[in-house]
């Protein structure tokens, strides 16, 4: 999110077009401005149709310091939109700020963000009511209900119109002075309070300059009796202080539907018998996942669940007598339990046997060295040597007498694997795989654990931990 003066109103152009690959992101942010922190709060983003007419308005919760980045057309935003040419226009009670995004194929470029709202589609097209003097306190103020057009005026020096309504917690109230279109000579402020005079949002000249209109947009915090009220910048008045009050109320925005969570991919997708091993779990909307779940769930046990809202960690141990054959794997979060993928839990393997999605490995040779490959030349590429205080352990593996793939397709999948390896070492220290292919002909996972640890483990995703006997 780029450094932006913040501001209560925004606007940007929108254009949506799946079958031409056109698409708009925004990212939104409620900044935190001084050392005392910021506030939670509601932005309202209003989609607006190219005619100028209101098609939906949504609401984004934000707290102090958030942020969120996405598509217009997201599920948080207006799910499924297409085929749309138009304007999102933004609101809040309190300054924040919007980048847009627009993506055509694989081209992405800033959209021309703008201050102030487009008010035609907030705009009462009813018949006007005069004000009705007096309504100069809240005391006196001229009732408003449902979506009313009023023809005032500031009458005097120093005088402040006051129109009040009953709102409920979450309603949706648009207020637009319009000056501009009278030759008024009105410098228009408007201000919604609650009943207790607290601010709940102002406004003057929506950062537009040289124009004198008005507008407000908020989310009512609470049940009650809420104010409007208008008055002039510079507490003038007088017969040229004439103005239109444009306001609506709405039943709140109904919330985005909380998304199920979707798994996309899970690894390891097998697992041996009497094997702990990491389980990484990769999709969409996970964050609070509550549970990973197994069906049929005997023999296996879950443990150190981790989520962010793409992926989700967890350690599974399974039973050395579990059954063996294909499990169902998903997750469960507050909005309900995701699609499964599977997991399949193999035969125990012998002693140095590891179970991969190539076939199985064979443990054929360890090696304690201080370069890699062993025995290469310091400086003559391609060539690793240890760091001091360290040693580099060498696992070399042979295919098992029945695995018959070919020596390619099993390095590619070290390459990608290898990560996931890692030795444990007698005093627990655990390190991870720095290298993992095909050396010379020959497979490799390699480690730089410290020279004083000892009486190592293989730890392999899906198998049981192998003895490595050094």
């Amino acid at each position: 999110m780029p450094q932006q003066f913040p501001f209560n109103h925004f606007t940007f152009p929108v254009e949506v077009d799946s079958s031409r690959g056109v698409d708009i992101g925004v990212a939104l942010v409620n900044p935190t401005l001084d050392s005392g922190g910021g506030a939670a709060q509601t932005i309202l983003v209003n989609l607006i149709r190219s005619d100028g007419t209101l098609q939906q308005t949504v609401q984004v919760n934000l707290g102090p310091g958030e942020h969120r980045s996405l598509y217009v057309n997201e599920a948080l935003l207006f799910s499924g939109l297409d085929n749309f040419v138009g304007t999102v226009s933004l609101s809040a009670a309190n300054p924040f700020s919007v980048v847009a995004l627009r993506q055509d194929k694989q081209a992405f470029g800033a959209t021309a963000t703008e201050t102030g709202p487009v008010l035609g589609a907030f705009a009462v097209n009813a018949a006007a009511v005069a004000e009705t003097e007096p309504n100069n306190s809240p005391a006196q103020a001229q009732t408003l209900s449902g979506n009313s057009l009023i023809t005032g005026n500031i009458e005097s020096a120093g005088d402040t119109d006051y129109y009040g309504f009953t709102g409920h917690r979450g309603d949706v109230v648009s207020v637009i002075v319009d000056t501009q279109g009278l030759n008024s000579e009105l410098d228009s402020v408007v201000n919604l309070e609650k009943s207790d005079g607290t601010l709940v949002f102002q406004n003057d000249q929506n950062g537009l300059y040289a124009q004198n209109d008005s507008f407000l947009q908020a989310v009512l915090p609470e049940d009650g009796a809420y104010y409007v009220s208008v008055s002039d910048y510079f507490n003038s008045g007088g017969g040229g202080y004439v103005y239109h009050l444009h306001f609506r109320l709405s039943g709140g925005a109904e919330p985005p539907p909380v998304e199920k969570p979707q798994l996309s991919a899970l690894s390891p997708t097998s697992a041996g018998q009497g094997a702990t091993t990491g389980l990484v779990i990769q999709g969409t909307n996970l964050a609070g996942t509550a549970s990973v779940n197994f069906s049929p769930s005997q023999g296996i046990t879950v443990s150190g669940i981790q989520a962010s809202a793409t992926e989700v960690t967890a350690q599974v141990s399974i039973a050395a007598d579990a059954q063996t054959g294909q499990r169902k794997v998903s997750v469960t979060t507050g909005a309900g339990t995701s699609n499964a993928l599977t997991l399949n839990i193999t035969q125990a393997t012998g002693s140095g046997v590891i179970a991969t999605p190539q076939g199985n490995l064979v443990v054929s040779k360890v090696e304690i060295t201080d370069t890699f490959p062993p025995g290469c030349t310091t400086g003559v590429p391609p060539c690793d040597r240890a760091l001091p205080g360290y040693e580099i352990l060498v696992v070399w593996l042979e295919r098992s007498p029945e695995n018959t793939n070919d020596f390619l397709s099993i390095s590619t999948y070290l390459m990608q694997v290898f990560t996931s390896v890692s030795v444990e070492a007698s005093n627990g220290n655990k390190t991870s795989g720095f290298q993992g292919g095909l050396v010379s002909g020959k497979l490799s996972v390699a480690f730089t654990p410290p020279v004083t640890d000892s009486g190592f483990r293989l730890l392999w995703p899906g198998n049981a931990a192998i003895d490595l006997g050094k």
